[in-house]
Order: structure tokens, then sequence, then C-alpha cells
């Protein structure tokens, strides 16, 4: 009885110490309100009490303590990773609840909130009829590539590069948010292969052939399949209209003669220079495709009109084709707010399957 009691007093402690670190960790904050949103998940939106700016609080929950320890040692490696054109991770802590006979870790982090992305400002200027100037598109180049660059150096690659998932700051910053750091969303290929077909996915050739064998780890470069999902998305930025058509999805291919078309749509408004960049992204061969690091270098010559940037050589069919109310944060922020959408039940088996090894 004397040791039940103890355990008891133990574990009241334990809960009043995990409770004073939680109210530490907010305290320069006020709750908003709980939303679901597209890129970030479930998170719950704040408010910093002295600079006004609005954040959001995220939840990881682990499986195991294994898990747990895994996550942290990525999240302290990563959240030591700072550039201007990578959505910051302001502050984290972790806490442990026990449900019946098991214990869950959780980390709970803050992170800047964007609410504005480049697909809402292509959106906007396509109802404008205002296309961007290609200064206007060699900055977008330039933020993204240099944000990129950095993390394959610390070998961390994006996954699902598209309008949505690039952030604008209200200085007008394009940002990129490290998977599953910021972002909650699934790499975009285990979304097509778990059968997820209404979100956007712009994935590159050797992902497409990987898919066609139902590959649950594919096997290619990430930083150039990232190189060619970004082309993609320049593409759209530049034409004002989604690369979507493109994909067949029923046999995961890409008409390249489409894309080829819509590389020389380019021609009236842009630069060969700018044609020819977007091209280099977009090589069907992945030998032929530079990955950001070397994407970065070409930057300077590529955004100088005196300068002819040097196509990568080889054959590209694209290119052969183109020459033709505020209160403080309760402790209960998360709960009720993890509910997703049901899945057939061949997509839930697919799912359950990447649960195990994402």
């Amino acid at each position: 009885m004397g040791q039940v009691n103890s355990n008891s007093a133990a574990t009241n402690a334990l809960d009043a110490k995990e409770k004073i670190r939680y109210q530490e960790f907010v305290k320069n904050y006020q709750f908003l309100r709980r939303i679901k949103d597209p890129r970030y998940g479930d998170i719950s939106i704040l408010q910093d009490k002295f600079t006004k700016e609005l954040v959001a609080l995220r939840e990881i929950i682990s499986k195991s303590t294994k898990d747990f320890d895994k996550d942290m040692s990525s999240l302290r490696a990563r959240y030591k990773i700072s550039h201007p054109n990578i959505v910051k991770v302001l502050g984290y802590t972790s806490k442990s609840e026990d449900h019946l006979c098991a214990s869950v870790h959780k980390i709970l982090m803050i992170v800047e909130y964007l609410d504005n992305d480049l697909e809402k400002e292509i959106s906007l200027k396509k109802n404008q009829n205002n296309y961007y100037k290609e200064e206007q598109l060699w900055y977008l180049a330039e933020n993204i590539i240099k944000a990129l660059s950095l993390l394959q150096k610390n070998s961390i690659s994006h996954e699902d590069l598209k309008p949505s998932s690039i952030f604008i700051s209200k200085m007008g910053v394009y940002k990129i948010a490290q998977h599953n750091i910021a972002t909650s969303s699934i790499p975009a290929y285990h979304q097509r292969l778990s059968g997820v077909a209404d979100s956007r996915t712009y994935l590159s050739p050797e992902l497409l052939e990987n898919l066609q064998r139902y590959e649950l780890r594919p096997k290619h470069n990430p930083w150039k399949s990232d190189v060619f999902s970004f082309g993609m998305t320049l593409l759209h930025a530049a034409s004002l209209t989604s690369c979507d058509r493109l994909y067949d999805w029923n046999n995961q291919t890409i008409d390249f003669e489409e894309l080829g078309e819509k590389l020389a749509s380019l021609r009236p408004r842009y630069s060969e220079n700018f044609q020819d960049f977007v091209q280099t992204m977009l090589e069907v061969a992945d030998e032929l495709r530079p990955d950001f690091i070397a994407l970065e270098g070409k930057l300077q010559t590529a955004s100088d009109p005196t300068k002819k940037l040097n196509p990568t050589p080889g054959h590209s069919p694209a290119k052969a084709r183109r020459n033709e109310t505020s209160q403080d944060v309760p402790e209960d922020a998360f709960e009720d707010i993890n509910s997703y959408r049901p899945v057939s039940q061949t997509k839930a088996k697919v799912i359950f399957i990447l649960f195990f090894i994402l």
C-alpha cells in the first residue's frame, strides 16, 4: 500500500513538473484558435504577447520511446539550421503522458506561421492577368534554391515541392519548411502511393517509374527529384497555369510533348537564360539534371542577362520539342483536433504499411 502511494506521489510530482515546463514554454504567447491547416496540419494559432506576431504550435506524437529519442535527436540537429528562406522553429519542448499501460511521448514546437503561399499569389495574379516579371521569378528561384542547397548540405530533402508548400512572409520573402518539422504532410510520392489523389504532386520521371512498380522505398536521388519538382513549380508560376494536366496518373507518366509546348509558351515574356534555367531543372534523365548545390552555382550566371547559361549537355525530349478571441494557452490545446478523414480500405492498407516505414 505504501509503495502504491509512493508511486502515485512520484507521478503527481512529475505531472506538476511537466505542467510548469509547459506553462513556461508558452508564457509569452496567447492562444487564439485551433485550426487544421493544409500545410501545417493540426495546429493551435498563438500570438506573441509582445510582437503580436502569429505563430503555430505543433505537436508530434512519437510511437515509442525509441522513436521519441530519434525524433528529438533529429529536431535538435534541424533546430540549429538557420536560413532566412527556411521557416523558423522558434522553440520546442517535450512532455510524457500516461495512458493505461503505456506512456505517450509528445514533442511540442512553436514555429513561424505564414498564412500566404505561392499558390495563393499565383491565383491572384492569374485573376488579374498579371504575369510575373522575370526579375520576380529569379528572386523566387534564388530564395528557394539557396534554402534547399543548405538543406542538401545537411542531407535533408524536401520531397513535396509545389506552389502551396512555398510560404511567403509579410515582407515578400519566399520560404520553405523542413519536412515533418514545420509541416506535417507526408512525402508527395507516398501520397500518390497511398492513393491520395486530391493533392497536387509534381513528381520527377524517376519517381513515376518507382510508382509504376509500387516501390515502398523509391530508388532515386531525392535532391534531383526535388529539383524537377521545383522546375515544375517555376513553370507553373511563369505560365500562371498548373502543370497538373502534364501528368497521366493512370499510367504514371508525363506528357513530354505538352511539357515542351508549355516551355515554349514562355518565349514571348522571358529571356532565353530563364527558359534554359527552367529547362535545366526539367531534364528527363536525372544524371543530366543538377542537384541544388550545383544549381546554386548556376544562379549568378543564369540570372545575368549579359551572360549565356550553358545548359546541361544531353538530349531532353522537352527541350527538343521546345526548339520546336485571445486567451492564455490551455494545456489541452491539442485535444480533439487530431481527426483524420476516412479513407477506403485499399488506401488504409497502404497507409498502414507506410506508417511503419516513414
